[in-house]
């Protein structure tokens, strides 16, 4: 219950193209940015899924979304320049930057608070070498979904101070309620990240991919050129035929899990505020001492994996809770969790 590694299988059509992707003949080098009958059939996807007209120059494949976060930190962002991070985040942000150079701004969100940065927060964090801000909703680790007017609040004062938006969306086929995407505002400085690893269950294939306007997407791809030449032509096969599968079990068993995690959490007294979408509970411990790290340590002695919420921001005293197993095991590995917390 510790990473966020679907349980269930892709799609059977992901199995099917795997045996016939050798006979297709998608074997070959192939273009940086994407094959490009892929890139037209993400089009199509994107246009209807996320109810906005992108072109085939617009993305780039990346090998998951990790490398395209990868690629748009470092090709847009120069050493000596800031970008923004709203905490808990999932680490590679922070860890992406600072490996280009870039300082890194936190702006630290509470549970009392549910998760929701104010805007004087963001703009009392934006100075002169600010380039970049980092949005991630649904959350990883939190499954926050930003009220529509905050986030729209956010994009316009992105614009007004010209920053780059850096928007991973990966969780979006697992969002509940009221969602908007960023590129539903058009801004010509945000990069959108998606992945299949998520959604299709796809976490080994590492597909990925970015959607930008074209010229940040040239800076990208000529990074994404030097470092490995192009994503692996059977794996982009693949996940293209993945589009055509219908995903909502998908969404629909995590919902369930994530409802039955909502419950035995309440009772055995956790604090948390419950997660508008992806995988995941962001819980407080309110035990005195409580250090998350070591309690992650300890409890895998006891058969059971969390990831400590330390690893998310200065959360020391939260833990996050994964719903990737089947149900069966997750009742079992909160009952182990909450016998733990007994003492017993």
């Amino acid at each position: 219950m510790e990473v966020g590694e679907p349980d269930f299988l892709p799609p059977k059509i992901v199995k099917e193209s795997l045996e016939n992707v050798f006979d297709k003949g998608f074997l070959k080098y192939g273009q940086v940015k994407g094959m490009p009958i892929f890139r037209e059939e993400l089009v199509k996807f994107i246009s209807k899924k996320f109810n906005t007209k992108v072109t085939p120059d617009n993305i780039i494949v990346s090998p998951g979304a990790r490398f395209s976060i990868f690629t748009a930190i470092t090709t847009l962002l120069n050493p000596g320049d800031e970008m923004i991070v709203i905490e808990p985040a999932w680490p590679a942000y922070k860890d992406c930057a600072l490996n280009a150079g870039i300082k890194v701004r936190t702006i630290n969100t509470t549970v009392e608070d549910k998760w929701e940065p104010s805007l004087k927060q963001i703009e009392n964090t934006i100075n002169a070498n600010t380039k970049m801000i980092v949005l991630n909703y649904p959350n990883n680790p939190t499954g926050k979904i930003l009220p529509e007017k905050l986030q729209d609040d956010i994009i316009e004062l992105a614009k007004e101070n010209n920053l780059y938006i850096l928007s991973d969306e990966i969780y979006s086929q697992y969002a509940k309620g009221n969602w908007k995407s960023i590129l539903s505002y058009n801004y010509e400085k945000s990069i959108v990240t998606q992945s299949f690893s998520k959604s299709h269950a796809m976490t080994g294939f590492r597909v990925g991919y970015a959607i930008a306007d074209t010229k940040i997407i040239e800076k990208m791809a000529k990074l994404e050129a030097l470092c490995l030449t192009n994503v692996s032509e059977p794996m982009q096969y693949v996940a293209m035929k993945a589009l055509e599968a219908d995903t909502s079990d998908n969404t629909n068993t995590v919902q369930k899990r994530l409802e039955l995690l909502e419950q035995k959490a309440i009772d055995m007294g956790l604090e948390f505020v419950v997660p508008d979408g992806a995988m995941y509970i962001f819980a407080r411990v309110n035990k005195e001492g409580f250090d998350g790290v070591q309690f992650a340590n300890n409890t895998l002695e006891k058969g059971l994996a969390v990831a400590p919420g330390e690893g998310f921001g200065d959360y020391k005293n939260f833990i996050r809770i994964s719903a990737c197993q089947e149900e069966t095991a997750l009742i079992e590995g909160m009952n182990i969790l909450r016998d733990i917390l007994k003492g017993n």
